[in-house]
C-alpha cells in the first residue's frame, strides 16, 4: 500500500517550471523526505498530492486507486491525506486557535466531544496549550507553525504532508515537532516532508528522493541518496556533515556498524573512535 506517481507533468502558465516527469513511490508507515533547492517542484509536487493541483499528465495512486478530484472524492482523500503549507497564513483563518484546529474533524462530521479531545491533545503535543483562546492574527510565525501543524493532527490522517515543517521554528521548537513526528511515525503515519536540509533528512528519514528542475533525480535510503555526489550537485544540495565524518570514521577503520545518523550518535562514534574517558572533549585528543 503506497503513494504512487507516475510520470507526473505540471508546467505553469507561461511555461514555467513545474513538473517534468516525476516517478516516486512512497511506502505507508515510512518516514520519507523530498529533497531539493527552491524551485525545484517541491511544493507543487505536495499540492498534487493533496488534490490541490490536477495533474496536466501523469496520475497519482493511493494505495493503488487513482485519486477521485470529484467534490465527494476530494473530501475522502483529505480525510486521510493532510498537508500542512509552508506559510502559516495559507492556512490558518479562524478567528481563534481552538477554532483552527477544530474546523477540519468539525467537516468530518464527528461529534463535538471527540472533537474537542482531538484538539486538546493535539495542542498539547505540540506544547500549546495556552495558545488554545488567543486570536490566530496575534501569533508570531512560530506559533502559527505550531498551529498550522495541530489543525493536520487533528485529523488524525494516515499520510501528513509537510511542506518545509522546520522553517521559522527555533531549536526548541523543532526538536519538539520532530519528537512529534516520531511518535505519530510509530503508531504507523505515513510521513512526507520537504526540505532543503540534508542534515536533517539524514537524521530522521527511513527514505529520502532528490528532485531537481521538476524531475526525480534519485530515491533510496538516505545513506545511499545523501552520498550520490551527482544527485546532490543537480539538487544544489550538500553531504551532512554527520554522514561525511561517519564514512571517513569507516574509511579509516575508526568505527564498525552502522553509520551514525544524528549529532548525538556522531559524536558517541568519535569518543568511541579516540577512547574518549567520560566528559574528555574530543578538541583535547586533536590538538
Amino acid at each position: 500500500m503506497s503513494l504512487l506517481v507516475k510520470n507526473l507533468v505540471h508546467l505553469y502558465e507561461g511555461g514555467n517550471s513545474g513538473l517534468k516527469g516525476v516517478d516516486l513511490t512512497i511506502e505507508r508507515g515510512r518516514k520519507f523526505v523530498l529533497l531539493g533547492a527552491n524551485g525545484a517542484g517541491k511544493t507543487t509536487l505536495l499540492l498534487h498530492f493533496a488534490g490541490v493541483l490536477k495533474p496536466q499528465k501523469g496520475s497519482i495512486f493511493l494505495d493503488g486507486a487513482p485519486l477521485n478530484y470529484t467534490r465527494q472524492g476530494l473530501i475522502a482523500l483529505r480525510s486521510r491525506l493532510c498537508l500542512v503549507f509552508q506559510d502559516p497564513d495559507d492556512q490558518l483563518f479562524a478567528p481563534t486557535v481552538f477554532q483552527d484546529v477544530s474546523f477540519g474533524p468539525l467537516n468530518l462530521g464527528l461529534d463535538t466531544d471527540v472533537v474537542r479531545r482531538r484538539v486538546e491533545a493535539s495542542l498539547a503535543a505540540l506544547d500549546i496549550e495556552d495558545l488554545s483562546n488567543r486570536p490566530t492574527c496575534l501569533l508570531s510565525w512560530g506559533q502559527k507553525k505550531k498551529v498550522a501543524i495541530a489543525g493536520a493532527l487533528a485529523m488524525e490522517p494516515e499520510y501528513l504532508v509537510l511542506d518545509e515543517p522546520t522553517a521559522g521554528l527555533d531549536m526548541e521548537g523543532t526538536d519538539s515537532l520532530l519528537a512529534v513526528l516520531d511518535l505519530l511515525a510509530q503508531r504507523g503515519t505515513t510521513l512526507i516532508i520537504s526540505t532543503n536540509d540534508t542534515e536533517f533528512a539524514f537524521g530522521f528519514a527511513d527514505e529520502a528522493a532528490v528532485l531537481a528542475d521538476g524531475r526525480t533525480v534519485r530515491q533510496g535510503a538516505p545513506e545511499d541518496v545523501l552520498s550520490d555526489g551527482s544527485a546532490l550537485s543537480n539538487g544544489c544540495l550538500r553531504m551532512p556533515l554527520v554522514l561525511e565524518v561517519g564514512q571517513y570514521l569507516r574509511h579509516c577503520h575508526l568505527t564498525t556498524g552502522s553509520l551514525p545518523r544524528q549529532r548525538h550518535q556522531l559524536m558517541a562514534a568519535l569518543k568511541a573512535a579516540f577512547v574518549l574517558a567520560p566528559g574528555e572533549e574530543i578538541k583535547a585528543v586533536v590538538r
